[in-house]
């Protein structure tokens, strides 16, 4: 099955899902497959280094199982289609994530786990679950990491709608 990604954040920003997604598929962990991004941008001074092992999806007709082989691409239906990498699902795992208010968190001290996104008063705060288990500060932040975020807050910031989604694994890695 076709997995589409994008190439920059609705903020602007690269992605680098693509180089992420090679270092995981080649287990190249600590430099770039390659050294320039397609805008001719040195990318082996960058954060890239990191690994994409697993991607969040929508799946309401419950369509991805392990086993399936994946194709990772850029430009899906367009002329500019490029699949960068094939891969396979290894495993499956739920992701529900809930907007919470401060109140809630205030009265109900198991509440504490929940992530901030933007500091003030009047900021969202979500909650996240995967396979029904609340999940703390620190591994929000390495959910973050390993979908390829740089911080929680761009992870808090493309997955902003409370719903639940599928965790697509790349890796034997389960949280």
């Amino acid at each position: 099955m076709i997995l589409s990604y994008k190439q920059k954040f609705p903020w602007g920003e690269p992605t680098y899902f693509r180089e992420q997604i090679r270092n995981t598929a080649f287990d190249y962990i600590g430099s770039c497959i390659s050294q320039y991004d397609n805008e001719g941008n040195n990318l082996s001074d960058l954060w890239i280094v990191n690994r994409k092992i697993h991607t969040i999806r929508d799946d309401i007709y419950n369509r991805w199982k392990p086993g399936m082989i994946i194709q990772h691409a850029y430009g899906v239906r367009t002329s500019n289609y490029e699949c960068f990498a094939t891969g396979q699902c290894i495993h499956i795992q739920i992701l529900k994530i809930e907007k919470v208010s401060w109140r809630d968190i205030i009265t109900d001290p198991r509440q504490i786990k929940a992530i901030e996104m933007t500091p003030g008063k009047d900021s969202d705060v979500f909650q996240l679950y995967v396979d029904g288990r609340l999940l703390n500060g620190s591994e929000i932040n390495f959910l973050a990491k390993n979908d390829g975020f740089s911080s929680t807050a761009d992870f808090l910031r493309w997955f902003k709608e409370p719903g639940v989604k599928k965790i697509i694994h790349f890796t034997d890695f389960k949280y």
